[in-house]
């Protein structure tokens, strides 16, 4: 066995502060890549499918109000 392969506390100690700095650089790009994420979903809200952008409320929301189209709604006869 050579004296390179043996344990030393040094080499523990550095592979450890290795683990620390590779953990900590994980941390901040799953930070970077979620608010990429956070940052296109918003873009994504902010056009329509054909590049228009969106400026009000009503047009972002992809629910139609029925309160606007209930003056123009018609009632047949045979249900009144």
């Amino acid at each position: 066995m050579n004296m390179t392969d043996q344990y030393s506390p040094e080499r523990n100690r550095l592979r450890v502060q290795i683990l620390k700095i590779l953990a900590i650089l994980v941390a901040m790009l799953l930070i970077m890549a979620s608010a990429a994420a956070l940052y296109k979903l918003d873009q994504s809200r902010t056009y329509d499918n054909g590049g228009t952008k969106i400026t009000s409320s009503e047009q972002a929301s992809t629910y139609v109000d029925t309160d606007d189209h209930a003056s123009t709604r018609q009632i047949p006869d045979n249900v009144r």
